[in-house]
């Protein structure tokens, strides 16, 4: 089931295209095929489905269920101003109509006269109750509801054996409505279904002048609203999956209406591909904008798409596990299905490009970052909240709600653009940096590095702004982590499956937590439309003109302890950074600038001691015993040899279990420097002690 769009001028969401309405008693579905029909008679809402006979059924005892609510009783006369739920979107559905058509495909397919006169009945009474000059509903002539709607007026002219004069004057109404330049929609997925409506109706009526400006129209939008590599203008992954479905619609009308293909719907060809890149390992779309933090791709047969949702079972492969998308997206991923199954594969991503105010169903989430790895979402999105507006939706549009750098009582700009700086990919990392404006008084520029093995996250954030105010980044968790928070910069989560470990290289920042927290809204997410959970959020924090906080997210697989993970050593200067991060037995050095990154294997860092044995009784004649003992950071077993120097004399042994006790030739009385080294191994590297005062007595 995919998503449609209702919006306000506060945006306020959601409908869905394949509307389907629940019934709480079960029938048989109707199996015959419906005949009286028109070839426009086609879309969203207005095909066959497996639960027309039991939603038919409902409606005729007066029930009806709209998508993401529960059922509700129809009264004896619509007002079509109902709003049961006190929530926009379920009063925007009422009005397109859609729903009843199952009355259509059912009482046609089974010559159920009730079912007919009940669905021409439902759509008459409506038409009675809105006239244009004076509707009762604000949502009667919205942008989309009467695309909507017009499809619904072809199916009833072509159920009915005679048309009635009302019927006839609706369609006009609602063809010269979708022909008024000044109410179309131009730019969103709005306007597409208000094409797709008055196209159904210059097919069916074989009016050329509404077919012919619906044709113009789709053409025009097709320029601005699908670019060349096949992504819309929403601002939303979701949404590109619900405008490829549309779009398909579109050819699927003029086919059926005798006309040629656009040619620009070959850029709705890309749009699969597109989807395949933002499909989490879990089948789940990263959800960048309008999106539900937990919703599923789409699989799309014969394209990328259907490889990513099939887990590589079907389809074919998307030829790169990097991509970048000029409206703002890039994605790196581990790799795909043929070289790693899907509970090893990572996914991270970055948005970056148009702002939020040229994107209709776009997020105030300029440089904001996704990550999945290890069978697990380690980064969330906040999802979309719902119709029914308010603090909720104000706040999963915010910055606050993504996973970005915010500064206190600094304002988002979101007229400013976020520009990409530089991508670069190798077999071991991605890299991507983008620069933001978007701030008050403030820039920021944040680089990412998609460590893919080991697995781990570097994040750079700079900031330069002219008042000296707290800068925050936040990381939006899993609502099923708890989360412990060191003094200075660590964090590590714990919770079902694998986890992560938050570190921060060049300073300290002071760490906080916020898990639903009301005033302000912070540490919550939207699953679901209309569902807030709460939901845990990490924040840094540091107060200074420039500030920078970097840091390293590594996830950790089942059975990796949080003291498994450490940073060993680190550099941060203005070309960019390193650290060796140990993870288990072994140290990785990650090294990145603005635009390049690289990671090698390090030999563990060692540490030699020595000590000589009885000190206190060294004397002339007496040997001088010397036990070395190596320890490595990573907590393995250090091997190959030491030496003891001492009075121009050298001795070497091989450690045996980390230690070696040396005997050394006697000295004469007097003061010597005792110095001691490991020479280290493939995997460990060479350690020495400081120099040793050793005195040489004379005598017993």
């Amino acid at each position: 089931m995919r998503w449609g769009i209702v919006a306000l001028a506060t945006l306020l969401c959601l409908a869905l295209p394949s509307v389907e309405l629940t019934a709480s008693g079960s029938a048989t579905a109707a199996a015959a095929a419906p005949v009286r029909s028109d070839p426009q008679c086609t879309g969203d809402g207005f095909t066959a489905t497996s639960r027309d006979q039991e939603v038919a059924d409902d409606l005729m005892a007066s029930r009806m269920t709209l998508a993401n609510f529960s059922a509700w009783q129809l009264p004896d006369d619509l007002q079509w101003t109902e709003d049961p739920f006190s929530d926009n979107n379920w009063v925007f559905q009422l009005n397109l109509l859609h729903w009843a058509d199952p009355l259509r495909r059912v009482g046609l397919a089974t010559g159920n006269q009730a079912m007919l006169d009940r669905y021409q009945s439902i759509i008459h009474d409506w038409v009675d109750d809105n006239p244009v000059e004076a509707p009762r509903s604000k949502f009667a002539w919205y942008d989309m509801a009467d695309g909507f709607r017009a499809i619904a007026l072809v199916c009833l002219a072509a159920a009915l054996p005679d048309e009635p004069q009302w019927l006839v004057d609706a369609i006009e109404t609602h063809a010269e409505m979708l022909s008024d330049p000044d109410r179309f929609a131009s730019i969103s997925n709005h306007g597409l279904y208000q094409n797709l409506g008055l196209l159904a109706l210059g097919c069916s009526r074989a009016v050329a002048p509404w077919r012919d400006l619906a044709v113009r129209r789709a053409t025009t939008m097709l320029e601005y609203a699908v670019d060349e590599e096949g992504v819309t203008n929403e601002g939303s992954v979701e949404y590109q999956a619900s405008n490829h479905s549309w779009y398909l619609q579109l050819a699927e009308r003029l086919r059926r209406c005798g006309l040629p293909r656009i040619q620009k719907l070959d850029r709705v060809d890309l749009m699969p591909e597109f989807l395949a890149q933002a499909t989490q390992p879990d089948g789940n779309l990263v959800a960048w904008g309008d999106s539900s933090a937990i919703d599923r791709g789409v699989s799309i047969p014969g394209t990328g798409a259907e490889y990513a949702m099939s887990e590589g079972r079907s389809g074919p492969k998307p030829d790169r596990t990097f991509a970048v998308y000029q409206r703002g997206y890039a994605f790196s991923r581990s790799g795909w299905f043929d070289t790693q199954p899907a509970s090893r594969q990572s996914l991270a991503s970055i948005r970056f490009g148009a702002p939020k105010s040229t994107a209709v169903h776009g997020h105030e989430d300029s440089g904001a970052l996704g990550y999945y790895a290890y069978g697990n979402q380690v980064l969330w999105q906040p999802g979309l909240w719902g119709g029914a507006g308010g603090p909720e939706r104000r706040y999963v549009l915010s910055n606050q709600a993504h996973n970005t750098v915010d500064i206190a009582g600094a304002a988002y700009d979101p007229t400013v653009s976020t520009p990409l700086v530089a991508a670069t990919t190798t077999p071991a990392a991605d890299l991507v940096t983008v620069d933001s404006t978007a701030l008050q008084y403030a820039s920021w520029r944040r680089t990412m590095v998609h460590v893919k093995q080991p697995e781990m996250l570097v994040v750079d954030d700079r900031v330069n702004q002219l008042v000296k105010r707290p800068v925050l980044q936040r990381w939006h968790l899993g609502a099923d982590r708890r989360v412990t928070a060191s003094s200075c910069g660590r964090a590590d989560t714990s919770g079902p499956g694998s986890n992560s470990t938050f570190l921060w290289i060049g300073g300290c920042p002071r760490l906080s937590l916020a898990v639903g927290q009301t005033s302000p809204l912070l540490g919550w997410r939207s699953p679901h439309v209309n569902e807030f959970v709460p939901a845990p959020t990490l924040v840094a924090r540091t107060s200074v003109l420039q500030a920078r906080m970097t840091a390293i997210i590594v996830p950790r697989r089942s059975g990796v302890r949080p003291a498994d993970v450490q940073v060993l050593w680190s550099r941060l200067d203005q070309k960019g950074g390193a650290a060796d991060v140990r993870i288990g037995r072994r140290v990785h050095r990650v090294t990145f600038t603005g635009s390049t990154s690289s990671v090698r294997l390090e030999r563990s860092p060692s540490t030699t001691s020595a000590t000589i044995r009885k000190a206190a009784r060294i004397r002339v004649g007496k040997p001088l015993e010397v036990l070395v003992k190596v320890s490595t950071a990573t907590g393995q077993t250090a091997t190959g040899r030491v030496s003891v120097a001492i009075g121009g004399r050298k001795r070497s042994a091989r450690l045996r279990h980390g230690q070696v006790s040396l005997r050394l030739p006697q000295l004469s009385a007097g003061r010597y420097r005792l110095r001691t080294a490991y020479e280290g191994s493939g995997s460990v590297r060479p350690s020495r002690t400081a120099a040793q005062t050793v005195v040489v007595k004379s005598g017993r």
